[in-house]
């Protein structure tokens, strides 16, 4: 148990509270948090100054708190992320007693690393995203089925919040997800129709409640338009299609097959192996029984859905990772010892080439010259080992070379291997590249330098093509909150920024009396780019003294 606790902690907290909102999701949710903590509006999220309806509010509450409650100590940015912790805890304790309390001491720890080992946690797991709290409703009502059969009260409260936990979390879909299982159990097996699950699920419904009603019910009141925008938009024209156009992340047809397998692995092959070696008690077995339904209504939920993303798969990681506990201690000796060492050589060898890039970095002042990294991470950044990175990014290999011999006698050493690796480079990652990782990944830094470019004494900035994202960290950095041009098609600006691609530069404004103050990009990206323009006429007069146009990363 030690050794599960060890690695949470490992897995969760490296560097947590040492870069900024990294694309594509966490600069618009943070944004967010940003106009609550400024506001103190907690029934509308708004985005740089509009309301942003697209998913309700529970992780920009909690990170609004967290930020809040360390902003003695760190910044607004990094304290917003600690949230991304309390849900994972929440996440990892439930699923662990709900694997616990179904298959018996011993197998919640296996349930914790199925879902730790996940591929598909390794990225997500780690942002802030509002899946996140969809997740910890799916482990919170799980643990809730876990107990409803035997204590309804207890069991019916837990399926409540967890059901709460998800509908505020990311919406109808965790409301819809959780609910089917709930009533699809008793058409399908008959130990599901009692009276003691009927008790608990009165008990479910009113701890569902407040978390279903307050909220709507506000947000109704406050605006039935933006409640419109909410819940038929972003809830069911996303499912059905209808609004994916303007909102985007349509479904390709084989997106569900192609991407289940890597994201759900090894929870899922492990998974199989418990079912297959408990199919004579599968139809039985209460633990089989809500989670592969959970797991088939959520993959069917998602299969016909019109919106889709590798993030929305979150939620299946939860019931594979109690099937997957099981399985991994089931498999047989020589197959749980050929995959230790799978696991072992292959993260091992990931691990020293992380050392080598970076000492290849710090010695040669530039990283190795590989079409991989030079696609992703900017070529020209100014990298050094700070002793602080080296020490834990020693620790962790200590710490894991300690481990692994301890594992040797014991069953499911292939999980603990696969996921204690998947730790150990990740925390590597974090401890001797992140300045690297976080020049490509975040947009604080072009901010900052546009920033210097703005006119001292502009009234107002103008924006074009400007995302959500970008328009949230805009916000954050420099304090402006730009008109759209999208929204009103003729503000009275003198200043704007426009986004786009940069095969495709805006030479057109400079013929409607545009003049270009600045063009910039992330490091490292070669598709994205912003440009910054003054009208002419009024170029002497609003740029600060000595002032030229710059020329950002990435050249004109």
């Amino acid at each position: 148990m030690w050794i599960v606790i060890a690695l949470a902690i490992a897995y969760v907290f490296p560097g947590m509270t040492e870069y900024g909102p990294w694309k594509p999701d966490e600069p618009y949710v943070f944004g967010m948090v940003h106009s609550l903590m400024q506001s103190g509006d907690w029934v509308v999220p708004t985005l740089a100054g509009e309301p942003f309806m697209e998913k309700p509010p529970l992780y920009v509450w909690v990170a609004a708190f967290t930020a809040t409650l360390s902003s003695p100590w760190i910044s607004a940015e990094h304290g917003a992320r600690l949230a991304i912790g309390v849900f994972m805890l929440v996440t990892l304790v439930c699923l662990g007693l709900a694997a616990r309390r179904w298959w018996g001491r011993g197998q919640g720890r296996m349930a914790a690393l199925a879902a730790l080992g996940s591929i598909g946690l390794a990225q997500h797991g780690h942002m802030m995203i509002p899946d996140l709290p969809l997740l910890a409703g799916f482990a919170v009502a799980l643990l809730g089925f876990a107990w409803i059969n035997e204590h309804p009260r207890k069991g019916g409260l837990l399926l409540g919040t967890g059901i709460g936990m998800a509908f505020m979390g990311k919406g109808v879909l965790g409301l819809a997800g959780i609910g089917a299982t709930a009533l699809v159990l008793p058409m399908l097996f008959g130990n599901w129709r009692t009276v003691t699950y009927r008790r608990g699920l009165i008990y479910a419904a009113a701890a569902s409640a407040p978390w279903l009603l307050i909220w709507p019910a506000a947000l109704y009141f406050r605006s039935p338009a933006l409640f419109m925008e909410w819940f038929w938009l972003n809830n069911i024209g996303r499912f059905l299609g209808f609004s994916v156009a303007a909102l985007g992340a349509a479904h390709d047809p084989g997106f569900m097959p192609s991407t289940v397998p890597w994201f759900t692995f090894p929870a899922l092959p492990l998974a199989g192996c418990a079912l297959w070696n408990k199919r004579k008690i599968l139809m039985s077995s209460p633990a089989c029984q809500v989670n592969v339904t959970m797991f088939a209504i959520m993959v069917a939920t998602l299969s016909v859905s019109a919106s889709a993303r590798a993030v929305y798969l979150l939620p299946l990681l939860a019931p594979l990772a109690i099937i997957a506990a099981p399985g991994a201690m089931m498999l047989t000796t020589r197959f749980d010892i050929a995959a230790d060492w799978v696991a072992r050589v292959l993260f091992g060898s990931l691990v020293v080439l992380v050392w080598g890039v970076a000492i290849w970095f710090a010695m040669s002042g530039r990283p190795p010259e590989w079409s991989l990294l030079n696609r992703h991470l900017p070529m020209d950044f100014s990298f050094e080992l700070r002793p602080h990175q080296v020490v834990a990014a020693i620790g962790l290999l200590a710490a894991w070379i300690f481990i692994m011999p301890r594992a040797v006698a014991m069953r499911g050493r292939g999980l603990l291997s696969w996921t204690s690796g998947i730790t150990v480079l990740w925390g590597t990652l974090f401890a001797l590249l992140l300045p690297w990782i976080d020049a490509a990944k975040s947009y604080q830094a072009t901010f900052s330098e546009l920033n210097e470019s703005i006119p001292l004494n502009a009234g107002c900035v103008a924006s074009m093509g400007l995302g959500e994202s970008e328009r949230g960290m805009l916000h954050y950095v420099t304090g402006i909150i730009s008109k759209r041009l999208e929204v009103a098609p003729e503000p009275d600006c003198d200043v704007l920024l426009r986004q786009g691609i940069s095969s495709e530069p805006p030479r057109h404004l400079a013929e409607e009396g545009w003049h270009l103050l600045w063009e910039g990009s992330r490091p490292g990206e070669q598709r994205e780019r912003f440009w910054l323009f003054v009208r002419r006429s009024d170029v002497a007069a609003t740029l600060p003294q000595a002032q030229t146009p710059r020329v950002g990363a990435g050249g004109l």
